[in-house]
């Protein structure tokens, strides 16, 4: 499990692997206007980042990888390992993402629209 920490700096970075995540906590919200750098390595977020057309009724909720759309100066994303089937299209919302790291996951495609991220 994550635990409380002071809010960061701006350009901070923000590392929550390995902390048995299955969605994305609502806390992270509290750094919004400052974390540009963000590790989610090895958790379980598979499930609740698949896309919301595989989202069934007794599944958890595809919404929560949303709260990652509302981090605006996010530039680097990590998320290796995570047991990710399909590609969180919420992270086409991120304009500032340079930097994304899907490796170790079951990704059989990326969607025609990844070339909205910038470069």
């Amino acid at each position: 499990m994550y635990q409380a920490v002071s809010l960061p700096a701006s350009g901070a970075l923000l590392d929550l692997s390995g902390a048995g995540l299955t969605a994305i906590p609502a806390a992270i919200l509290s750094w919004a206007g400052a974390v540009e750098e963000l590790l989610l390595r090895r958790n379980a977020l598979g499930e609740a980042i698949g896309a919301a057309e595989a989202f069934a009724d007794d599944a958890p909720d595809p919404a929560a990888l949303a709260l990652l759309a509302r981090l605006p100066l996010l530039k680097a994303l990590q998320l290796q390992a995570n047991q990710l089937r399909t590609f969180p299209t919420q992270l086409l919302r991120l304009h500032k993402l340079t930097r994304l790291d899907l490796a170790d996951n079951r990704l059989a495609t990326l969607p025609d629209d990844i070339s909205q991220l910038s470069r």
